[in-house]
């Protein structure tokens, strides 16, 4: 029972890794200019997207992820579901909703609790 929740676990982090990636391909978001944005070094975000792995990644990360790019779904990004690309108005709003962000960041807790079991 435990193996199977890593390998579902493995397979979301792959998932969001992926989608991060895809995400800043999408925006030609140079790999420079996005780990300076989420405070981390060249080569720590080459290894997780070449690896899909977020070790190395955390809430913060995701977070200001989400809070810089305010066209980003928090859904597509984190579950894989809707469109990528999100109303910018409907985006600050939510953002700026303190039930949603605490919300995020319970499932982000959840997720790197889960992930730090392996």
């Amino acid at each position: 029972d435990k193996k199977v929740k890593i390998v579902e676990i493995d397979s979301l982090e792959r998932q969001m890794v992926a989608r991060v990636e895809m995400f800043r391909k999408f925006k030609n978001i140079e790999v420079a200019a996005f780990a300076e944005i989420l405070g981390t070094s060249i080569s720590n975000f080459r290894n997780i997207a070449a690896k899909n792995s977020i070790r190395g990644f955390d809430q913060g990360h995701i977070l200001t992820i989400l809070q810089t790019y305010h066209e980003l779904d928090a859904n597509w990004l984190m579950r894989g579901t809707g469109s990528m690309m999100y109303s910018p108005s409907n985006r600050i709003s939510e953002l700026n909703d303190p039930a949603i962000l605490s919300e995020i960041s319970n499932k982000l807790d959840k997720l790197m609790e889960t992930i730090q079991m392996k």
